[in-house]
């Protein structure tokens, strides 16, 4: 980037620009993150179903 902007304060100009993208992304993983939880205690949930009606 120093090669292409020639100075250090434009290349840190330019790379802020992707702050809200970096953050965008940030909180889509998280969200996904969080679904994945949800989706893993829900299948827990019917697992333990099954072993019950199995049991019996």
């Amino acid at each position: 980037m120093y090669f292409t902007f020639g100075d250090w304060t434009k290349s840190g100009v330019f790379g802020e620009t992707f702050g809200a993208v970096d953050s965008l992304f940030s909180s889509l993983a998280f969200g996904a993150l969080i679904y994945t939880i949800i989706l893993q205690s829900k299948e827990l949930k019917l697992q333990r179903e099954e072993l019950q009606l199995t049991r019996a």
